[in-house]
């Protein structure tokens, strides 16, 4: 009787503590979605869809709009219109309120919806409705939504407001006006025992709750489009008499919810749809009405007491049988109610209790084989205890179900982490198969389905490994079925001895546990015997772009962690006999067989740079990386064209072709065409060295003039190298220069032009002929920590005045490191030098650049001066415009402006016509050596520029 009267208060606290809302919820939506009613033919949706966005324009329209829609609807003297729109006074367009003011008072039966909202601060409401102007006109209907914690909407309240539930819900206005003669409600006052209410200022105050038997899922009342509606005056004689709402369907507008006739499809239903249901349901009598708590308390009470008592009557063999059936009827019962009386009685909480039924009535036979089951789990966890080895007991499905105390130490964890677990997850993924297995004949048992012996390698919680020799023996129950198994564990680490860990170590790379390449070299041979036919071989080297930057960052152990993290998701890539390996450093090499068919070459291409392009985590911080990705592809089955080692550097060349062109990609490797590629470049990069160490017997230094053409006078020549190549000719700057920089001999060169240039001028001075020369610097010239020195140091070999002597800079030579490379002109400016940025407005940071850095001149890029006679007149009046404004910045910021690649009259007259005089280009004179820049200066005439040749 104590059992019986703690079960039925259980029942009674479950019914009114909402824990069974999802099971009530699961019941009523079953019940409810499996109902069919027939539609109201009066009740008509007019929707603001996307075809009458597309046909009228993008929201919201004006009031004008609205006005002449009810007026339309006035002709044919409709019974209701809704706008289930919140209008709220429109101060920009007054006249507009006003058109639809008068179209309301015209129509005398429209209804407008207020809908609740919070303050800002919170701790408060406020109503959002009509303008006080529209009120007197219309009838007020609130438009709140009762979502379930489940996110359904299943309910709504008949009356609501703030303190008191002035406001009829728009449904129940809608079925009252649309239905004169038999009214549902009278709404001209609320009941005057729901005035009595607290008025805090701070509620939402509702009452007369009824739940909604859906006429069906979403689609189902017969739609118009608004903009149809506006156009089509054969629609309006349709809609005579009908109860019409207008309200939002287009999509991103309106508000959608899950209903119990939408929840298998997920079709939401609209605001519109779900009003429409509600004034169906109040004009044709359909509302569902929940049962009181406390009513739903006393009926799941004595529900459950009168099942207990009448299978408490029956045998007990046959009282689990009976308590299904029970608990079927009582769900059918409900749904009874629910369809013939309209009633919701929630049934989980006496569904529970009815299942609580049948271990109540059998708590001894329970009790007994519930401590039977303790006693033999204690005698066989301390026969288990006694034995000197790790032995434990699986099920069928391989899961551990008991273990003594050897296995707790041999596994590194207790008992209570271990129960439950699959074995194969205990002992790790090294778990040897039976074939390969390394088995001890002399004391291996013949070979049987019910035991055999193998070893595996054991990861510990700690990160140690041990090598167990594994026994697994079967166990049948008296059927003869598979009941599970008794596993016995031998840890023979030590017996293997240090020779083993040694050939580990050396096949293995110790931080990512991945072969090396040794080991990857001696496996290669095997796969490529086993490939079978119609398949490709892929060797793909993965090297990481700028890993530096990790350690220097975060330091040498979070580059470790990278690294493992890399390789961790790599080795997802592979399956099979594939094969990876960390190449070296910062490279994993993937070698990997795939069908011949369908470009997988590409695809697992593709795949790798985005598996290396995702985010990483470290430490809490976010990492991203990339990768220059090397592929070299063997398409001939059964064997590879040439020698595997070759085969895997020829990967190894492709990535490094990839990472000369800025990394971040992945390239093909193409026969032969890459290796001339890297023999060309070495062979340049060797002819390069040569030609700096025979200094200006290989490297000419030529001079361009920069011509004042106010002055009609050269007034600096910019220093420029060419190369002269012993195969290739004369090579220009850009056929070089970003082999020096690649090589690390754009700095030697840089001094040298330097050295030479300085010399050549001060050569010039002493036979009369006195030349300002410009010379460009790169930025690793600028950022060396000599570099100021070793301009004063050539200033002085040279005896040149370095007022004679203008460095050129670029935007990008110092934006890397900008503190350095102002630091940088500082010194130089204070040696006397002119100092010019070059390429102005090419950069990334201009016009800061004019701030941070002591600057005399700026030097238009000729990509500016070309566009003036672009073909597009408006390409022309952009870049010309570019120019113009940077010749205005340099006169405002008292600085000189020289004008690059002037190449034709029209240019020259447009930059000095905008006051550029400072000009330079292959109008004037293209780079010549000395002896020709003196003829060039002999010959200058001040009344027309000639070019020499």
């Amino acid at each position: 009787m104590l059992r019986v009267a703690l079960l039925l208060i259980i029942v009674g606290l479950l019914s009114v503590s909402g824990w069974l809302q999802r099971l009530d919820w699961l019941i009523y939506d079953g019940i409810v979605g499996r109902q069919s009613f027939p539609v109201d033919s009066d009740i008509v949706l007019v929707a603001i869809d996307d075809d009458s966005l597309r046909a009228i324009g993008k929201w919201p329209w004006t009031r004008e709009l609205h006005a002449e829609l009810i007026d339309r609807l006035s002709q044919v003297g409709s019974n209701v219109v809704a706008l289930d729109l919140l209008l709220e006074p429109d101060l920009d367009h007054p006249e507009a309120d006003k058109r639809l003011k008068s179209a309301i008072f015209t129509h005398g039966n429209v209804v407008l919806p207020v809908a609740p909202a919070q303050n800002a601060a919170g701790g408060g409401f406020f109503l959002i409705r009509p303008f006080s102007s529209l009120q007197r006109h219309v009838t007020l209907g609130h438009v709140d939504i009762e979502l379930d914690r489940d996110g359904v909407m299943r309910r709504t309240y008949l009356y609501a407001g703030i303190d008191v539930p002035a406001f009829p819900a728009l449904g129940l206005v809608l079925a009252d006006k649309g239905n004169p003669v038999n009214r549902v409600y009278h709404l001209d006052r609320v009941p005057e025992e729901e005035r009595v209410i607290e008025e805090t200022g701070k509620i939402w105050a509702r009452s007369r709750e009824i739940m909604i038997p859906f006429a069906g899922p979403p689609g189902t009342y017969p739609r118009i489009s608004y903009a149809r509606l506006m156009q089509d005056d054969s629609l309006l004689d349709d809609l005579r008499g009908k109860i019409i709402i207008v309200g939002m369907a287009a999509t991103g507008l309106q508000q959608n919810f899950l209903t119990p006739v939408s929840l298998t499809q997920h079709n939401y239903m609209s605001g519109i749809e779900w009003h429409a249901n509600v004034a169906d349901t109040l004009r044709n009598g359909r509302s569902i009405y929940p049962a009181p708590d406390m009513v739903t308390v006393v009926v799941g009470v004595v529900w459950v007491l009168a099942v207990l008592f009448f299978v408490h009557s029956l045998p007990g063999k046959y009282s689990g049988v009976i308590l299904v059936m029970l608990s079927v009827a009582s769900i059918a019962l409900v749904a009874v109610v629910l369809s013939v009386f309209h009633i919701w009685f929630p049934p989980g909480a006496a569904l529970v209790g009815m299942s609580a039924i049948y271990p109540l009535r059998n708590w001894q036979r329970i009790n007994e084989y519930i401590q039977q089951q303790f006693t033999t789990g204690t005698y066989l966890q301390a026969v288990f205890d006694s034995v000197q080895e790790a032995v434990i007991t699986v099920d069928v499905k391989g899961q551990v179900l008991y273990l003594n105390q050897e296995s707790e130490r041999i596994l590194g964890a207790g008992s209570a982490q271990l129960i439950g677990k699959p074995l194969d997850q205990l002992l790790g993924v090294s778990l040897v198969d039976n074939e390969d297995a390394n088995v001890d004949d002399s004391v291996s048992p013949k070979s049987s389905p019910d035991s055999r012996l193998q070893q595996c390698i054991l990861t510990l919680p700690c990160g140690n490994q041990r090598t167990l020799r594994v026994k697994h023996r079967m166990l049948y129950d008296r059927w003869h079925s598979p009941a599970g198994a008794v596993v016995t564990l031998l840890d023979i680490s030590d017996a293997l001895g240090l020779e083993q860990r040694i050939v580990h170590q050396a096949n293995y790379d110790v931080l990512t546990v991945l072969p090396n390449r040794n080991f990857l070299l001696s496996r290669v041979d095997g796969l490529v015997a086993a490939r079978k036919q119609e398949t490709i071989l892929i060797a793909c080297l993965v090297s990481i772009d700028h890993f530096s930057k990790i350690n220097d960052a975060f330091g040498y152990y979070a580059g470790d962690i990278l690294l493992k993290m890399i390789a961790d998701r790599l080795l997802k890539l592979v399956s099979g006999d594939d094969l990876i390996a960390r190449w070296s450093g910062d490279e994993f090499m993937l070698v990997v067989s795939r069908p011949a068919q369908g470009n997988q070459e590409l695809k697992f291409a593709r795949k790798v740079q985005e598996t290396m392009g995702r985010r990483f985590e470290i430490n809490g911080q976010e990492v991203f990386i990339s990768a220059s990705i090397g592929i070299r592809v063997s398409f001939q089955a059964g064997q590879v064209v040439e020698d595997n080692e070759v085969f895997l550097d020829k990967a190894v060349s492709a990535m490094q072709h990839v990472k000369r062109q800025g990394g971040n990609g992945f390239q093909f490797y193409s026969s032969g065409q890459m290796n001339a590629w890297t023999r060309e470049q070495l062979e340049l990069e060797r002819d390069f060295r040569l030609a700096i160490e025979s200094q200006d017997r290989a490297l000419h230094v030529l001079f361009q003039p920069i011509i004042d053409v106010r002055q009609k006078r050269v007034v600096h020549n910019e220093v420029l190298v060419r190369w002269d190549h012993p195969e290739r000719g004369l090579l220009s700057p850009a056929d070089f220069i970003p082999l020096a920089e690649r090589v690390g001999l754009v700095e030697q060169l840089g001094d040298l032009v330097l050295s030479v240039a300085c010399r050549t001028a001060a050569d010039l001075a002493k036979v009369g002929q006195i030349i300002d020369i410009s010379v460009n610097v790169a930025s690793r010239q600028l950022l060396h920590p000599d570099f100021a020195q070793k301009v004063a140091d050539v200033l002085e070999r040279a005896a040149l005045p370095a007022a004679r002597l203008m460095l050129e800079i670029t935007e990008n030579a110092v934006i890397s490191d900008l503190p350095r490379a102002a630091e940088a002109l500082v010194r130089l400016k204070a040696l006397g030098v002119t100092i010019a940025l070059d390429d102005f407005g090419t950069g990334y940071s201009s016009l800061s650049l004019l701030r941070e850095l002591p600057l005399d001149i700026l030097k238009i890029d000729k990509s500016f001066i070309q566009g003036i006679e672009h073909s597009h007149y408006a390409d022309e009046k952009f870049d010309f415009a570019i120019a113009r404004a940077i010749i205005a910045l340099g006169e405002n910021l008292d600085l000189g402006v020289i004008a690059e690649g002037v190449e034709t009259e029209k240019q020259m007259e447009y930059l000095q016509r905008h006051h550029c005089y400072l000009q330079q280009g292959y109008y004037f004179s293209r780079p010549v050596s000395t002896t020709r820049l003196m003829q060039y200066m002999g010959q200058f005439n001040a009344s027309r520029f000639s070019e020499v040749s």
